[in-house]
């Protein structure tokens, strides 16, 4: 249930301690079905926050981060903290248009929504650089709060699939039909 006990929507609120400005990124991921994810940037020069309001209260989470390199940025790193766990992300200048798990993405698992339903992160530069970068936040509800699952104490897995899962499985439900289709005109003409 979100923390105000009723249906409402999350809301996502950035904080800028000094200049942030929306810049447009290198062309690594131009033509890619990424291209949206990582067009554009916010930069901070200062450690900025991101807060998540009105979630599911004591539920947890996963914080995906991605960050590319600033056009013409010398040596950008940007640091990420979230639920204590900080990570440095060194930002390569490789042209080509992969994720890499430390370089231009993380993830922050374990995050817990506090008793109001926030949950926050920071991103700042690292300590190799004057600038922060921020492409984009996902963030997935990896667990029930615990009055969503009715046991105290108990917050087990959300059981939802992921959309390739399902993919996966109605296109081998389709192969199947498709063999069993070929099999029986196979028998039919065998028996004539």
């Amino acid at each position: 249930m979100p923390a105000s006990g009723s249906a409402s929507s999350v809301a996502v609120s950035v904080s800028f301690n000094t200049i942030g400005v929306i810049n447009k990124s290198s062309d690594r991921f131009a033509g890619t079905a990424d291209d949206p994810l990582m067009r554009y940037y916010a930069l901070a020069y200062e450690t900025s926050a991101v807060d998540f309001i009105n979630l599911d209260t004591d539920a947890t989470y996963t914080l995906y981060v991605y960050s590319q390199q600033a056009v013409n940025a010398i040596n950008p790193e940007t640091l990420v903290t979230a639920g204590g766990t900080s990570v440095t992300l060194s930002n390569p200048s490789s042209a080509t248009p992969l994720f890499v798990n430390g370089y231009n993405y993380t993830s922050i698992s374990d995050l817990r929504s506090d008793e109001s339903g926030n949950l926050s992160f920071t991103y700042s530069p690292g300590s190799n650089s004057q600038i922060g970068v921020l492409n984009g936040i996902q963030l997935l509800q990896t667990s029930a709060s615990f009055a969503d699952v009715g046991i105290e104490g108990d917050d087990g897995p959300m059981p939802v699939p992921e959309p390739s899962t399902t993919a996966l499985m109605s296109i081998g439900a389709l192969f199947l039909a498709r063999y069993e289709l070929f099999r029986k005109k196979e028998d039919e003409s065998i028996s004539l």
